[in-house]
């Protein structure tokens, strides 16, 4: 088995997946549309009046693959894969993966 984590090592991996999850929570249940021809992301609880993004530019199928494979279903998912790896070797990456995610860092824009 591998290394057990400290005790303040398990504190941290606790408050990233709590970020995490206060994250996901409070995101919108995105949905790819084609509207006009342009593809936009739309919150689907809200229907056509829940536009959130337009794409644009030389980026714009990558950005929409991106939207479409990491959305609030799969970030549960997530959720429930990072509480379930507490104590196996997977532990550590899992760590790994959270500190990756930079869930401290302020954003450099304001937040409504």
């Amino acid at each position: 088995m591998g290394m057990r984590m400290t005790l303040e090592q398990e504190r941290n991996y606790e408050r990233q997946v709590d970020q995490l999850r206060a994250l996901v929570n409070g995101m919108p249940r995105f949905e790819l549309q084609e509207i006009d021809g342009r593809p936009v992301v739309v919150d689907s609880r809200l229907g056509d009046e829940g536009v959130q993004i337009r794409i644009e530019g030389s980026g714009q199928l990558e950005a929409c693959r991106y939207l479409v494979h990491i959305n609030y279903y799969a970030l549960i998912k997530l959720l429930g894969l990072l509480d379930s790896v507490r104590g196996t070797k997977a532990h550590g990456h899992a760590a790994c993966f959270l500190d990756a995610l930079r869930l401290d860092e302020a954003l450099g824009i304001s937040e409504r």
